[in-house]
């Protein structure tokens, strides 16, 4: 019997009780892109011969109600953010992708986009593999670690990623192996200043705050003498 729990941060929002409810398996990852930090891409431990994983919808946010809707999420930058946007769902849809929700602007005056979860994309799919900048989300199905270790370490990106799980010991066993320069476990966006952050690959050279951000400030000398012998 799987076990299963809420992930509260499948978008950065926070959905209202009226929301569509079901659970994400204790043993998911997040695959972060260099978006600001927002999650992107969610596999989630099920035989990859079911349809799709269960998913719970969440919508946070830290802005003001969206009138008439039961959302808490503000509006994107721009129109044309929006378009780029709203652009990416529909390649997801050519693309076979399964809309799961969202998908729209919801009928809301403004920038909005609904929180959009698409479920089992063609991996090489441009919702999978490129930067979104929006609340569009990518559930996939995997039988095992090996396998989705395979895929979030499969991207020329490397920012962050997000293990949730129970099992603290597979957790850092994962961590170890993801080509990420920050991985976050069953918690999202959580840094500390003591602590350094920076991406690898295309996300990022050196390392910002902590010890090695302090070294970007410092100048290094070096002496060389020769003393007879």
């Amino acid at each position: 019997m799987r076990d299963h729990s809420a992930l509260s941060n499948a978008l950065r929002a926070r959905a209202t009780a009226r929301s569509t409810s079901a659970a994400l398996p204790a043993g998911t990852l997040a695959k972060t892109l260099p978006v600001a930090g927002s999650s992107t891409s969610i596999r989630s431990p099920l035989s990859a011969s079911q349809r799709a994983p269960p998913i719970s919808i969440r919508v946070s946010g830290r802005s003001t109600s969206w009138p008439g809707s039961p959302w808490r999420i503000g509006p994107l930058v721009s129109r044309g953010q929006q378009s780029r946007v709203l652009d990416y769902i529909e390649q997801g849809k050519r693309a076979g992708a399964e809309l799961v929700f969202g998908g729209n602007t919801g009928g809301r005056e403004g920038y909005f986009v609904e929180p959009t979860i698409f479920a089992n994309p063609d991996p090489d799919a441009s919702i999978v593999r490129e930067e979104i900048f929006g609340p569009v989300l990518v559930a996939t199905p995997f039988d095992d670690v090996d396998e989705v270790v395979r895929a979030a370490n499969d991207t020329r990106y490397g920012l962050a990623a997000n293990i949730w799980t129970r099992d603290i010991s597979r957790a850092h066993l994962t961590a170890r192996r993801l080509q990420a320069g920050v991985v976050w476990v069953n918690t999202h966006g959580m840094n500390d200043p003591s602590a350094p952050f920076g991406g690898v690959k295309e996300s990022g050279w050196g390392r910002e705050v902590g010890e090695e951000g302090v070294l970007h400030y410092t100048e290094s000398k070096t002496v060389t003498v020769l003393l007879d012998s």
